[in-house]
């Protein structure tokens, strides 16, 4: 079903206001002294203030009109930003064993969709490329997982530099992040290949960019 833009409006202005004010309210949580994880109530504070202002920019751009991301991607960003945010209120970084790859798995979804999102625009405004569905597909799981990778190699590198112990596991830690990174990057693919059976790249990117900011930025470059 096709939703009118009066009704997207409506949809975006109530995700304006929720998708932040949930966040609001563990940051007022936080600064009374409710937080539970170990990372001090003014880190908390201070993180779950910034990712509010974060939540309402996509609903914001939409609600305006001016970049008017699909639904599945603003869910996927805001699910990504809360699953960092409340656990980290909560402790679950501290007490519950397997979420720290539970979240780098979402997030590495997050980074590939990132990357999925930039080729079909790429396909769909550059006038000498054009991608079928399967090579798209395929270079998004590409794209994510190496970009996970690369993550791994920065903090590595930040370790040896400043003789830091981020990477907490060392390489057991490394090769959990990377496994993550690697199922991240193949789920976007599957919802990639989903996607594009059911809409266009072109029908797609043309819903995103109504005023033709990417195309007009593109060949103005050139």
């Amino acid at each position: 079903m096709t939703l009118t833009v009066e009704r997207q409006r409506h949809i975006d202005l109530a995700c304006l206001i929720l998708f932040p004010a949930g966040l609001l309210t563990v940051f007022l949580l936080a600064t009374m002294g409710y937080a539970v994880g170990s990372y001090g109530d003014t880190y908390i504070a201070t993180t779950h203030l910034v990712i509010a202002g974060i939540t309402a920019i996509l609903p914001a751009l939409r609600y305006m009109r001016v970049i008017v991301m699909p639904y599945w991607f603003v869910f996927i960003v805001t699910a990504n930003i809360y699953a960092y945010g409340i656990p980290l209120f909560l402790g679950f970084y501290d007490n519950i064993w397997w979420w720290d790859e539970f979240a780098h798995w979402m997030s590495s979804i997050l980074v590939t969709m990132t990357v999925f999102t930039a080729m079909c625009i790429i396909d769909a405004v550059a006038d000498n490329v054009s991608m079928s569905p399967s090579v798209m597909c395929f270079l998004t799981f590409i794209g994510g997982f190496a970009l996970g990778n690369i993550w791994e190699l920065f903090e590595g590198t930040v370790d040896w530099v400043f003789g830091q112990n981020y990477m907490q596991h060392h390489i057991q830690d490394t090769l959990s992040d990377i496994h993550m990174d690697f199922i991240g990057s193949l789920t976007m693919a599957a919802i990639a290949s989903v996607i594009l059976r059911k809409k266009d790249v072109h029908k797609m990117v043309e819903e995103i960019d109504e005023r033709d900011i990417f195309y007009n930025l593109t060949h103005r470059a050139r």
